[in-house]
């Protein structure tokens, strides 16, 4: 598990520091792991649904798809995040194609991750990830990025991407705060920015320059806190 320890280890001991927000929803740590570890001992969910060891997440941007994500970690199970503004039919076709997999795919260690591309270029490709890759990533970023428990990050993009998916497990063993938002939009990100005190961005570089190229036209930079600009290791 790449980083349930670190969950567990805030709860117990600053659990009311905040861990996850998107738009109104939020949780602390305290609260975050008990929705994870009741969501985890539910089988069948409206918001999880699984065969064997797999995990598939088909959840609109939100907390519950930080529990959910949380949840099947903490199973054991390898998860699989499908963006939710996917048509349903190309969903479905990558659940049964997942599953799939993961009856036909015998492993001693299977991968925690399921990963998924953009789609920009036409199906999704699938990639694994082990929770050992992320685990020493975990340690190796949070130590050259300074990540504490004060660093809040903004990740304006899909939560269903891999690179935000790998902020909020880094930001939670770092004991941080992980912010995203419910629908994209310059305007909503940059008062993200300064409702939550943001001092990191997580994004793309044509996101950063649109978001800097709006604050700049609508002074919303001068505003802003400082932040350090950096996009998450893969």
């Amino acid at each position: 598990m790449p980083f349930i320890d670190k969950l567990q280890h805030w709860a117990k001991t600053t659990g009311s520091r905040p861990a996850v927000i998107v738009g109104a929803q939020h949780f602390d740590y305290a609260s975050l792991l008990a929705a994870a570890e009741t969501a985890a001992t539910l089988s069948g969910s409206g918001c999880e649904s699984g065969t064997g060891a797999i995990a598939v997440i088909d959840e609109p941007a939100g907390v519950n798809l930080a529990v959910q994500f949380c949840a099947a970690i903490r199973q054991h199970k390898t998860a699989m995040v499908v963006d939710a503004s996917w048509p349903q039919e190309l969903r479905k076709q990558l659940t049964a194609t997942a599953q799939k997999w993961a009856r036909t795919h015998d492993q001693i260690i299977p991968p925690f991750l399921l990963g998924l591309s953009s789609g920009t270029s036409g199906l999704p490709k699938a990639f694994t990830r082990s929770a050992e890759s992320w685990h020493e990533s975990f340690i190796r970023s949070t130590e050259h990025f300074g990540l504490t428990p004060a660093t809040v990050t903004l990740a304006p993009g899909p939560m269903a991407a891999s690179m935000n998916l790998y902020a909020l497990g880094e930001t939670i063993f770092a004991g941080g705060t992980f912010i995203a938002l419910p629908d994209f939009g310059p305007d909503t990100a940059l008062a993200a920015v300064s409702a939550h005190h943001v001092n990191r961005l997580v994004l793309v570089p044509t996101v950063l320059e649109l978001l800097a190229r709006r604050g700049v036209a609508t002074g919303q930079l001068a505003r802003a806190s400082p932040v350090l600009f950096a996009p998450a290791p893969r």
